[in-house]
C-alpha cells in the first residue's frame, strides 16, 4: 500500500470574491465522495483560494491497487434456476461477470437466497480515477453567474487557464478541461510579471509561490492584513474599522496583500460618519477608522496585490476618494439650505411609485395605518403627532444625497435621521426617522422604539397592500418588488417587540385605500409562508406551524409562541408529544366526513370510561380558557398530558362507533368536544410522525 500525497491547481481569470469559498468548499465535497466511493483514504485534506486559483491539497492519500476478491450477488434463485437448468437471468448474471453458471454458488440475502458469485477485482489507482472523474467534479461547481468561452461549451464563473496536478513530484497527465491539458506549470502574481512557473513536487509548490508574490493560503492572508493594520494603527494612534464583510471581500481580490494607508483633508470629517464610511467602502473598498474620542479620523486604510510603487498607489486613490468626498460634501450643503417645511411639499411633487402615488401620499395612508395599529396596541399616541411624524419619515428622498448620491442611496432614513436634526427637528422624531427604515436588509438591526417599530410596520403594511392591489401576490421564484421581504421584516419587527395585534386587520386597512376586492384567504397564506420561513430559521418545523396556521390564528407573535412551545416540548418529550399527536390523529380521522349535530346527552354514557373522559374534559375546558388568557401554553400542554392517559384508556374500554345509532351520536360528540379543546391551541392532526405515511 502506498501513502502520497495530491496536490490540483486550477487556474482562471479573477473570480468574484464572494463566489471563491462556496465553490471550492463544493469542489472538495464532490471529489471527497468520489474518493469514499472508490475507497480511497486520506489523513488530512485542506483547499486554498485567490481570485486566480483554487488549491487542492491531500495528505497522506492510501492507494492500494492489490487484486482482491469480492462477492456479487445477483437474481433469487427462484428466478435464476428451474427444474429444467439455469435461466437466462443466470446465465446474463454470469457472463457479465467474465464467469460461467459453474460458477454460481447461493447465500442468503435478507429473506431471499440469491445467486452469488467470486471475481477478483483490482482498485483504480489514483491517476485513474483522477482522469475519469477530475472533470466531473468541476462541472458540479455551482456559481451564481457563469460563462462559456471555448469550443467545448464549458460553463464556469471565468475563463479556465491552467491545470496543475501533482502527486508528490510526479504531474498526473491526460486530464482535460475546457480545452486545457494537465500539466507542471503555475502562475506568478499578475501585478508581477504574471510568470509561467514550473513546479518539480508539491514542497516546491508552496515555496514557488511564496518566491513570486501568491500567498496562497487565504487564512494566512487574512491573518497577514490583520497584522499590517495593527502596525499601522500603532503609528497612527487610530482605530481601524475592521469589517468583517469588507475584510473577507478583500482578502478574496489579492494574492500579496499589502495594507496601505492614505489620507483626506480634514473637512471632510464634518460629513455624517456614514457617508464618509460609505463613499470608502461601497465602491473603493476602503477600511475607515476613527481618533481616541471615536470620531472619523482623515485616513482610510486599503489593500494592493503589491508592494511596488505604494507611493503611486496611494496617491492615485487619495484622488479617487477625494472626488467621491467632494460630491458627498457638496451634496451634502445644498441639502441643508432647504428647510425640512419645504422637504414636506417637495414630497407632493416626487412619486413613490408610478402606480400607488406620491411620497406625500404615501406618508398620509402611513400616518392612518400608524393610528390603526396603535390603537390595537393600546398606545395612547396622539393622531396630529402621528400625520407630522408620517409627513417627516421621508424627507431624504428629495435630497441630493439620496436622490443622486449612487452609492450613498443606501443611507436613505439614516440621512434623513441626521438632516432632521441639524434643520431643528427633536431628537424623538430624528431617531423614528431612521429606525423607521430598519431592518434594511436579513439579519439588520430591528427598531429599538415602539414610535419606531410602530411606524416601521405602517410604512410596510402599506407598502405590501400597495404592490399586491396592483400585481397580486408573487409567484414562485419571482418577486422583483420584494413583496417577501417586506413581509419578512414586518414579521421579525412583530415578534421582537413581543406585540399582539391582528395583522390582517392591520392589513386590510391598509388595503382599503387601495382595492376592496382583496382575496383575504390568499393573502393570509401568503403570509403564514412567510411566519413559516420566520419559524424554520429557528428551526421549527413546517408541519408545527401548520398545524397552528390550520386555526387562522391572525396574531403572528402568538403564532410563534404557540410554535415554540410545541418545538421545546417535541424536543425534549419526543415519544409522549407523539402519542398525544397520534390520539388526536385518531380523533381527526373518526369525525372526519362526519356531520355531528347534537350535543353530549350526560345520561348517554354509559361506560364507566366515556364519564370520567367526559368530566376530564369539562374541568380541561375551563382550565384552557383561564390559560389562554395568559397564552400559557406550556401549562396547557402539560394539562394535554395529564388527560393523555385518559383518552388512551377510553379507546380501549370504548368502541365509540356503536351499532346503537343514539350513544354512537353522542360519543360522535363527545369526540368533537375533545377535539375542540386541543385545536384552542393547534391541530395536532397536522404533526407529520417520523416514519408515517
Amino acid at each position: 500500500m502506498n501513502n502520497k500525497d495530491l496536490l490540483i491547481e486550477l487556474g482562471f481569470e479573477e473570480i468574484p470574491s464572494s463566489y471563491l469559498k462556496p465553490g471550492i468548499e463544493t469542489w472538495l465535497d464532490v471529489l471527497m465522495k468520489i474518493f469514499k466511493k472508490n475507497e480511497i483514504r486520506y489523513k488530512k485534506a485542506d483547499y486554498y483560494f485567490t481570485p486566480r486559483r483554487y488549491v487542492l491539497h491531500l495528505i497522506g492519500i492510501e492507494e492500494d491497487t492489490e487484486i482482491k476478491t469480492v462477492e456479487i450477488t445477483g437474481p433469487p434463485v427462484s428466478i435464476a434456476k428451474t427444474d429444467n437448468g439455469w435461466t437466462k437471468a443466470a446465465i446474463g448474471f454470469a457472463k457479465s461477470q467474465g464467469k460461467s453458471t459453474e460458477d454460481i454458488y447461493f447465500v442468503k440475502k435478507g429473506k431471499n437466497e440469491v445467486c452469488a458469485l467470486k471475481i477478483e477485482k483490482k482498485r483504480k489507482g489514483l491517476d485513474e480515477i483522477l482522469r475519469e472523474n477530475l472533470v466531473k467534479t468541476v462541472e458540479a461547481i455551482r456559481f451564481p453567474k457563469t460563462m462559456i468561452w471555448e469550443n467545448s461549451k464549458f460553463r464556469f464563473a471565468r475563463p479556465i487557464r491552467w491545470l496543475l496536478i501533482l502527486t508528490d513530484n510526479s504531474v498526473i497527465e491526460g486530464v482535460e478541461l475546457a480545452g486545457i491539458k494537465s500539466s507542471d506549470f503555475t502562475y506568478g502574481n499578475r501585478a508581477y510579471g504574471n510568470k509561467k512557473l514550473t513546479v518539480k513536487s508539491i514542497d516546491d509548490y508552496f515555496n514557488l509561490m511564496e518566491k513570486n508574490h501568491v500567498m496562497v493560503d487565504q487564512n494566512k492572508r487574512k491573518r497577514t492584513i490583520l497584522e499590517e493594520m495593527g502596525n499601522i494603527e500603532k503609528k497612527n494612534n487610530i482605530t481601524i474599522l475592521k469589517d468583517s464583510d469588507l475584510l473577507d471581500e478583500v482578502n478574496g481580490m489579492i494574492e500579496y496583500p499589502v495594507v496601505l494607508l492614505g489620507q483626506f483633508h480634514n473637512q471632510y470629517t464634518e460629513l455624517p460618519e456614514k457617508v464618509v464610511t460609505t463613499a470608502m467602502k461601497q465602491h473603493q473598498r476602503y477600511f475607515s477608522a476613527v481618533n481616541g474620542n471615536n470620531s472619523i479620523a482623515p485616513f482610510f486604510i486599503f489593500v494592493a496585490n503589491t508592494d511596488q510603487n505604494s507611493s503611486a498607489i496611494i496617491s492615485n486613490n487619495e484622488k479617487v476618494l477625494k472626488s467621491r468626498l467632494e460630491d458627498a460634501y457638496f451634496y451634502y450643503e445644498e441639502d441643508l439650505k432647504i428647510p425640512v417645511e419645504e422637504r414636506i411639499n417637495i414630497q407632493k411633487e416626487i412619486l413613490w411609485h408610478h402606480d400607488l402615488g406620491t411620497i406625500y401620499e404615501k406618508a398620509l395612508r402611513v400616518s392612518d395605518i400608524a393610528d390603526y395599529l396603535s390603537k390595537l396596541l393600546n398606545f395612547n399616541y396622539d393622531k396630529k403627532e402621528l400625520r407630522d411624524i408620517a409627513l417627516h419619515l421621508k424627507i431624504d428622498l428629495s435630497t441630493n444625497m439620496i436622490k443622486d448620491g449612487k452609492e450613498f442611496t443606501k443611507l436613505e432614513g439614516y440621512i434623513g435621521s441626521v438632516y432632521a436634526q441639524k434643520l431643528g427637528v427633536n431628537a424623538e422624531m430624528a431617531k423614528i426617522i431612521m429606525e423607521h427604515n430598519l431592518p434594511r436588509f436579513a439579519n439588520d438591526r430591528l427598531p429599538e422604539t415602539d414610535k419606531g417599530a410602530v411606524f416601521a410596520l405602517a410604512d410596510r403594511y402599506d407598502t405590501i397592500a400597495g404592490f399586491i392591489s396592483k400585481y397580486g401576490i408573487p409567484k414562485g421564484s419571482k418577486d422583483p418588488l420584494g413583496i417577501r421581504r417586506v413581509a419578512n421584516a414586518i414579521i421579525e419587527i412583530t415578534v421582537d417587540r413581543n406585540w399582539h395585534y391582528d395583522f390582517m386587520a392591520v392589513l386590510m386597512q391598509a388595503a382599503s385605500k387601495f382595492d376592496d376586492n382583496y382575496d383575504s384567504h390568499n393573502i393570509y397564506d401568503f403570509f403564514i409562508d412567510r411566519i413559516i420561513n420566520f419559524a424554520q430559521n429557528e428551526n421549527i418545523r413546517y408541519d408545527i406551524i401548520n398545524a397552528i396556521a390550520a386555526l387562522r390564528l391572525t396574531d403572528i407573535y402568538d403564532i410563534i409562541l404557540r410554535s415554540r412551545t410545541l418545538y421545546r416540548y417535541r424536543k425534549s418529550s419526543e415519544a409522549e408529544f407523539n402519542s398525544l399527536v397520534t390520539g388526536q390523529k385518531r380523533v381527526a380521522n373518526i369525525l372526519k366526513n362526519i356531520e355531528i349535530s347534537c350535543d353530549i346527552n350526560p345520561a348517554l354514557l354509559i361506560e364507566e370510561q366515556e364519564r370520567i373522559l367526559y368530566n376530564e374534559c369539562l374541568k380541561l375546558d375551563g382550565i384552557i380558557e383561564s390559560l389562554l388568557k395568559k397564552r400559557n401554553y406550556t401549562e396547557i400542554l402539560n394539562e394535554y398530558f395529564k388527560i393523555r392517559p385518559t383518552i388512551d384508556k377510553f379507546f380501549d374500554d370504548v368502541l365509540v362507533m356503536d351499532k346503537k345509532r343514539e350513544l354512537r351520536e353522542n360519543r360522535l360528540a363527545l369526540m368533537k368536544f375533545l377535539r375542540k379543546l386541543f385545536l384552542k391551541v393547534a391541530d395536532f392532526s397536522q404533526i407529520v410522525i417520523e416514519g408515517e405515511k
